[in-house]
């Protein structure tokens, strides 16, 4: 550092009683200005430091090599100060000298991140880990990693990944990049790590990154990619409150067994990606924002389906109704209900994985109340298949 310097002294014999100006030559890995500035005492130095004058009488002068500190880890660099040839003197026995200068700053450190993703219904997905630099080296820095299975697995879930980063002097940011398999497989969220090791010119300050693979094949989606061009507006959590309790009526009233799981759902509204509509994981349900991007329907009359006429696959939106080209937030809010209950996706019906904008998948009464009877089929995990109609009297 600046409070410990390096002084070299340079001393003539024999003749001292005229001025003498000494050659000088500077190498080593540290760089004049950029690591070290010199001073002389008793002596004149050329800015750049190729010579000293030592005027008439003066037998020695000193050089003082002053480290320049800074925050940049350098490793420990040397200077070496030799006398080269010149005029008027000859360069004695010991025309050379050398000096160190050991870095005060510390290597700087590594972290990883750590990132999750929706699974996707088939093929790869590709998720990245930010590894950060804390601060800027004038080294090159590598730093090696590797996946390794924690739930999830290299064989089924993920490509198992590894190799080295390299971190040019001024970069502080690389990515490692790691490919999630798709697959519609109904199981449990699961998680990887990513792990560093072996780094050179730093040390490790976090050394795990860990991977979360979101389940989605509880996921219902849009049918098609919305059109819309126009912000839809965000779905509330208490405008999607009463058709909750009217989607677990529904189901209660077919006749099946509700037990705790209709007080015990909650409902949240986040941006989910990729067209999905909505989550559920075990009894909590998360709606999207605006619907995939159709916007939502948020009936305030759930029990009248006077917006929607039959067709020949259920019900329609009229063209003229808030209902056309939105999502039925009824029959999401339902098709939810039934994932909390422990019902998987079907073919058809409320439980199947998709749902087109304007369409109503239920046993409900259209506005002439004749009773549109469309059988909602429903699988059990492992107890095959049941079919379920909504009470007719629920409609009156």
């Amino acid at each position: 550092t600046a409070s410990d310097p390096i002084v070299f002294t340079i001393t003539r014999s024999v003749t001292t009683t005229t001025a003498i100006t000494i050659n000088l030559t500077w190498t080593g890995t540290a760089t004049l200005t950029t690591d070290y500035t010199l001073t002389a005492g008793n002596g004149t130095l050329a800015a750049n430091g190729s010579t000293i004058t030592l005027a008439a009488g003066v037998t020695s002068a000193t050089i003082t090599l002053t480290p320049v500190d800074d925050s940049a880890v350098e490793g420990t660099e040397n200077v070496t100060l030799t006398l080269a040839a010149g005029s008027g003197y000859t360069v004695g026995a010991l025309g050379a000298a050398t000096g160190t200068i050991a870095d005060n700053d510390t290597l700087p450190t590594l972290s990883i991140s750590s990132a999750s993703t929706t699974e996707g219904n088939g093929g790869k997905k590709t998720v990245s880990l930010t590894v950060t630099l804390s601060a800027v080296s004038t080294s090159v820095v590598t730093v090696a990693y590797a996946t390794a299975d924690l739930t999830a697995l290299a064989s089924e879930d993920y490509v198992a990944t590894s190799g080295t980063l390299t971190f040019a002097p001024g970069q502080t940011s690389q990515t490692i990049s790691v490919q999630v398999n798709g697959d519609r497989t109904l199981e449990a969220d699961e998680i990887f790590q990513v792990t560093l090791s072996a780094p050179s010119s730093a040390t490790i300050a976090l050394g795990t990154g860990f991977i979360t693979i979101l389940n989605d094949d509880r996921a219902l989606m849009a049918a098609t990619t919305s059109l819309e061009s126009t912000e839809q507006t965000s779905l509330r959590v208490e405008e999607a409150t009463p058709l909750l309790m009217a989607a677990v009526e529904l189901w209660a009233s077919s006749g099946v067994a509700m037990g705790s799981v209709g007080k015990a759902i909650t409902l949240t509204v986040a941006d989910l990606p990729d067209g999905i509509l909505a989550l559920t994981s075990d009894t909590a349900i998360i709606l999207d924002l605006d619907a995939a991007g159709y916007g939502w329907f948020v009936d305030a009359t759930p029990l009248d389906s006077s917006e929607y006429v039959k067709t020949e696959s259920g019900l329609a939106a009229r063209p003229n109704s808030d209902a056309y080209g939105r999502m039925d937030l009824l029959t999401v809010l339902a098709h939810e209900v039934g994932h909390a209950l422990g019902y998987e996706h079907t073919e058809s019906g409320l439980m199947s994985e998709y749902l087109t904008g304007g369409a109503r998948k239920l046993d409900v009464s259209a506005s002439d109340d004749t009773v549109v009877d469309i059988p909602i089929e429903m699988a059990f995990s492992g107890a095959g298949r049941k079919r379920i109609h909504w009470m007719d009297d629920l409609f009156a």
